[in-house]
């Protein structure tokens, strides 16, 4: 390990190397793979950790961790069709609850230019989304995002809006002015 100038301690290449063969002994302990994965992206080896994320997904094909984390990490490369690949294995194993795969497959989408698929994954969460917009802000406007590309400006407006209503009804007054004002 190497200590940084501010202190921190990050792993050399000789403990990285021990985490791949971790993987290697421990193939079906998901704990072992998010570790190696999450410090491979610490150190900034994201090829390295996507290639892990990759085979974790070979390695534990119930686990929707290893699909995650390389859907996160492909869309961070801008390696949108792997990601959508991957963010697809993801939702299939969250299929009870999907939504976090879906804003990256919504995402992906509208980096690919076409936010009416955005919209059409994003639109069963609507009323969630607004609701929630203290919890994911940045899912809203993703959302908004896509309306607006898609040329629905007051759609956009009115999702956002609501959101802001929604906070202000939990007392958060500095929005109040901004959602008045929209």
């Amino acid at each position: 390990a190497c200590a940084g100038p501010d202190g921190t301690v990050a792993p050399g290449a000789a403990q990285l190397a021990a985490l791949v063969e971790l993987t290697n002994r421990y193939p079906s302990e998901p704990s072992v793979w998010s570790v190696a994965i999450e410090l491979h992206v610490a150190v900034g080896r994201l090829e390295d950790a996507v290639r892990l994320a990759q085979r974790g997904m070979a390695r534990l094909p119930a686990d929707p961790a290893p699909a995650e984390f390389a859907a996160l990490l492909l869309l961070q490369l801008r390696r949108p069709d792997e990601a959508r690949d991957a963010a697809r294995a993801w939702r299939t194993l969250t299929a009870d609850s999907p939504i976090e795969a879906d804003l990256v497959l919504a995402r992906i989408a509208l980096i690919a230019g076409k936010p009416k698929d955005a919209i059409e994954t994003l639109q069963p969460y609507a009323s969630r989304l607004k609701a929630e917009v203290n919890k994911r802000p940045d899912s809203l406007g993703l959302y908004a995002a896509a309306l607006l590309f898609d040329g629905r400006v007051d759609k956009a407006f009115e999702a956002v809006h609501d959101g802001l209503e929604q906070e202000t009804k939990e007392n958060r007054p500095e929005r109040a002015l901004l959602a008045e004002w929209l």
